[in-house]
C-alpha cells in the first residue's frame, strides 16, 4: 500500500481483504474489497489481473502463488525460501527481503519497501509480449507441478 501511495500513475491495485481485518488507508488508485468472495469469484478476479503481488513474509506451501501461476500471471513474491524454490526469474520478479524473524518452527521475511518498489517499476516498464511470456511460462510451470502431483499422489493411493 505504501508503494501504491507515491505512485498515483501506476495502475489500479486490487486488494482482497477479510473484513475482520483492520481496514487500511488507502489511496485512490487501490480498490479495497472487504468482503466474502466465492470461490467462483475470486477466481474470475484472479484471472482478471496480469500481474500477482505475494509479497509473503511466510508460505507453508505458496497457495497464492500457485494460485497466480495458474492464472498465467506475472508473479512477485519473496527471495527467500520458500517462495523462491517456486518461483524463479523466469516465470516472476523476486524481491530481496530487508530482515528475517524466527517464528514458531520458522522464519518470517519481510521484503523491502524500496527494492519491492523497483520490482514493481520493473514489471510495469515490460513490454506487453515480454508479461505474457513470463505470465505463460508460469502457467505452463503451474501444469507441469499439477500433473506430477497427480501422478504422484495416484500413484501413492495405489500402492506403487
Amino acid at each position: 500500500i505504501a508503494a501504491w501511495a507515491g505512485h498515483a500513475d501506476w495502475p489500479e491495485l486490487v486488494i482482497v481483504q477479510d473484513p475482520s481485518m483492520p481496514r487500511p488507508e488507502v489511496p485512490g488508485n487501490i480498490t479495497l474489497l472487504r468482503t466474502y468472495m466465492d470461490a467462483d469469484e475470486l477466481h474470475r478476479l484472479q484471472n482478471a489481473c496480469g500481474i500477482h503481488l505475494c509479497p509473503s513474509r511466510s508460505e507453508g506451501w505458496g497457495h497464492t502463488i500457485s494460485e497466480a501461476m495458474s492464472c498465467g500471471a506475472v508473479v512477485v513474491t519473496t527471495d527467500a525460501p520458500p517462495m523462491n524454490e517456486i518461483i524463479d526469474d523466469s516465470i516472476g520478479i523476486l524481491v530481496p527481503f530487508e530482515r528475517q524473524e524466527s517464528r514458531h518452527l520458522g522464519q518470517c521475511y519481510f521484503v523491502d519497501g524500496r527494492e519491492l518498489e523497483r520490482r514493481i517499476e520493473q514489471v510495469l516498464a515490460m513490454a506487453a509480449d515480454a508479461k505474457a511470456k513470463m505470465g505463460q511460462a508460469a502457467r505452463h510451470r503451474f501444469e507441469e507441478n499439477d500433473r506430477r502431483f497427480r501422478a504422484r499422489i495416484g500413484a501413492f493411493f495405489a500402492g506403487t
